[in-house]
């Protein structure tokens, strides 16, 4: 079989993160790793891996494989982690590991801040837009003392808790699509399943955050929760409780 006729694709070394390039028919067997020998199955051949070794030389796939008499590549932390930064088109779900990227503590807490700072503002534009439309006589601010549900009431308590609403909405919706909320996603990070795929509306939202909620009505809980990000893994009570990581992304 001629060389030329090959169509091959990239893929990464589930151990050490190297690339290697297969025939798009070897996809789903089993190989080893020429960098360092680890056993793995090769995955399906996507149009982007198939992209990406588009412009590879067709003798890739025949290069020399592992060798275990030669020295196998020590790598430190530090490496690792610049090196699956620097790698980040890495599907996190031929991932073995997180820890590498795992986002830092102090961008998870600057991310939190920047979450809370939203919904404060949302509910402070929520109040101003209630005492605007109120000033221009659009809504009857007494209302909303009455001690009685009345249309008026309800027409105050809609407008003040509209905005903050439809932000707490936004937010469950970049969760469950992208893994993201605007403080993630301005710090550049990422929640995955223990799987790295997207966590969704169950993980995402329901056991991140409604489960969270709930719990945080027992006495201490909030610091636990809290206190777990620093365990080697560096997630809250909260992820182990979703089955979810916090990622670094490029």
């Amino acid at each position: 079989m001629s060389c030329a006729t090959v169509v091959k694709f990239e893929y990464r070394c589930t151990k050490c993160w190297q690339i290697a390039y297969a025939p798009v028919e070897d996809a789903g067997t089993c190989t080893i790793c020429r960098s360092c020998g680890a056993e793995q199955i090769i995955p399906e051949a996507s149009v982007d891996r198939i992209e990406r070794a588009a412009n590879v030389p067709d003798e890739a796939l025949y290069a020399d494989a592992y060798n275990p008499a030669e020295p196998e590549k020590v790598w430190t932390d530090a490496e690792i982690r610049n090196e699956v930064k620097r790698q980040m088109h890495v599907d996190p779900s031929e991932m073995t590991s997180f820890d590498a990227i795992a986002a830092s503590r102090l961008k998870r807490f600057l991310g939190m801040i920047v979450d809370t700072l939203l919904l404060i503002g949302a509910i402070a534009g929520g109040m101003m837009l209630m005492f605007a439309l109120g000033t221009a006589g659009y809504l009857d601010l007494k209302a909303a003392a009455d001690p009685q549900w009345t249309i008026h009431k309800l027409n105050v308590f809609a407008v003040m808790y509209f905005i903050p609403i439809a932000l707490i909405l936004f937010q469950w919706n970049m969760i469950a699509g992208q893994g993201q909320t605007i403080g993630k996603w301005l710090l550049r990070m990422r929640i995955v399943t223990v799987n790295g795929q997207n966590p969704g509306f169950l993980q995402g939202v329901v056991l991140r955050n409604w489960v969270r909620v709930a719990l945080n009505m027992l006495p201490g809980f909030g610091l636990l929760d809290s206190a777990m990000i620093l365990g080697e893994q560096k997630r809250c009570l909260h992820d182990y409780i979703a089955g979810t990581h916090v990622i670094d992304v490029m």
